[in-house]
């Protein structure tokens, strides 16, 4: 409750499979709000396998959520995709076909635990960090 709907100072993170990922907010426990972290959970529960909660968002519609699937004590931190699986069969994009709707998501492993997850976090540079000398910026 003390840090609800907030931002960490460092927001950059990696997952196992991808770098860069960005830490957007977390969500909030206000249950009068419509973007409360239960609203958000049934939004999205039919796309998640048993056992993974969501507890901040991404900037682009994503989630970090605590997996529970393997310690129900000490979840691990999971990256969800929002983006769906699919395969291109001549000119067209089709879904897999997959038993279960969350078969279509990525589930990126973070980090062992919620400890470990915060050690990651990083200062994402910006473009004054960035070196551009002998590029035009237009």
């Amino acid at each position: 409750m003390n840090y609800n709907s907030g931002v960490p100072e460092k927001t950059a993170f990696d997952t196992e499979f991808s770098a860069g990922k960005s830490f957007g907010e977390l969500l909030n426990f206000n249950l009068d709000s419509k973007d409360n972290v239960l609203a958000e959970y049934k939004n999205i529960e039919d796309k998640l396998p048993p056992d993974i909660f969501p507890f901040a968002a991404d900037p682009g519609g994503n989630y970090i959520c605590f997996d529970y699937r393997m310690n129900k004590e000490n979840p691990q931190i999971v990256f969800w995709n929002h983006e769906e699986r699919f395969i291109i069969e001549g000119d067209q994009i089709v879904n897999p076909d997959v038993k279960n709707e969350f078969d279509l998501h990525i589930i990126e492993p973070v980090s062992n635990d919620l400890e470990g997850f915060l050690n990651k976090l990083n200062t994402i540079k910006n473009d004054e960090d960035n070196d551009f000398e002998g590029f035009e910026l237009l």
